[in-house]
């Protein structure tokens, strides 16, 4: 399952080389593909069509755009008193601010606004610069956790959204050493 993507039956025939000589079934490079939403490859089976007046991704059934900027709103209240990860940010937090809510909107469904503003999300690489031990990925993950109670989202919304922000959190751990 990858939010903002129709769920297709039969898994993808090989299609592309991640450049290791093997084929993968993913339509989305691999690795940093986190967040891309690409279309499948051409040739790729059809998904077939959402029921009239369903909503289409998940973006939309969370209420658009408005539910990441409140999402993003409370997670980064969360962060603003968080020592630990406070340092992590720069001074003004309008530009993570902005970016982490176009991500999120676009990952879950949205308009691709992320990727035309900054290109590829290549998440890991853009977090490389930043000492992530296991524990700024809790601290973090306990903040968005709570931003997401906070918005109160059906069970199984819950349960997809705390799902992806888990995987993502544990990607972007990049160092083993002691905690502080």
């Amino acid at each position: 399952f990858v939010p903002g993507r129709p769920f297709l039956a039969k898994p993808l025939a090989p299609q592309a080389s991640n450049g290791t000589g093997k084929e993968y079934n993913n339509p989305v490079a691999p690795d940093d593909a986190v967040g891309t939403n690409s279309a499948p490859e051409p040739g790729a089976p059809k998904a077939s069509a959402p029921r009239p007046g369903a909503p289409k991704t998940m973006y939309d059934r969370l209420g658009g755009m408005e539910f990441f900027e409140r999402l993003t709103d409370h997670f980064y209240d969360g962060v603003e008193r968080d020592e630990v990860l406070r340092a992590l940010y720069p001074e003004d937090l309008a530009e993570p601010k902005q970016n982490l809510c176009l991500f999120l909107a676009q990952y879950f469904g949205g308009p691709r606004a992320y990727n035309d503003r900054r290109g590829n999300p290549q998440l890991r690489a853009r977090h490389l610069p930043f000492t992530i031990g296991n524990d700024e990925r809790d601290r973090w993950l306990a903040h968005m956790t709570a931003a997401v109670h906070q918005l109160k989202v059906s069970p199984l919304d819950e349960a997809q959204i705390l799902t992806y922000f888990r995987a993502a959190a544990n990607h972007m751990v990049n160092s083993l050493g002691p905690e502080r």
